[in-house]
């Protein structure tokens, strides 16, 4: 249950920075505050892309395991369904977790020379989809941790919007000096 209990850890860790980078880019009073901000929208972007791309990574490369989905639901026992509730949660957000990882891959966790030529942006998807993603996300961990005997996978926290919100405050403030 450690695994899982770690997986569901880091699931909430993805939640939290895709929640504070949701609140920063979307913030209309914060565009143009300061030549810092497109830095930093592509910063927080980035980084939560970059999160949520490990849990649907590789569950081995080479020697070294990765902590992902897939790896904490192999070492479970009388897997099975879990594996099949996985493999629904990515069927049924497969554009958005492509469009993560594509954008991981070509531009975040590598410099790969040919994305600067194709002219694409990485990383877009459908309105929604990510919070799609992270309501199935919270169903299928809510599943594992029935199936391990453990209690329910808590709700999402929603401090962390609280906390973007008074960094952007900060923010605000220091911008009408």
């Amino acid at each position: 249950n450690t695994e899982l209990i770690r997986l569901g850890d880091y699931c909430i860790w993805c939640w939290e920075c895709f929640n504070f980078s949701s609140q920063y880019c979307n913030d209309k009073k914060l565009e143009g505050w300061h030549e810092i901000d497109h830095m930093l929208t592509i910063i927080f972007k980035e980084y939560y892309f970059l999160q949520i791309s490990k849990l649907h990574d590789q569950e081995k490369v080479g020697d070294f395991n990765n902590h992902t989905i897939k790896y904490v639901i192999n070492k479970a026992n009388d897997n099975s369904l879990l594996l099949l509730e996985f493999e629904i949660l990515r069927k049924d957000n497969w554009s958005f977790i492509k469009s993560i990882k594509t954008a991981r891959n070509k531009v975040i966790a590598h410099n790969d020379t040919s994305s600067g030529q194709l002219n694409v942006r990485f990383g877009i998807f459908n309105e929604g989809d990510d919070i799609q993603y992270f309501n199935d996300l919270h169903q299928l961990i809510d599943r594992m941790y029935k199936h391990a005997g453990l209690t329910l996978f808590n709700d999402w926290p929603e401090f962390v919007i609280q906390d973007a919100k008074s960094f952007i405050n900060v923010i605000l403030a220091a911008k009408n000096r």
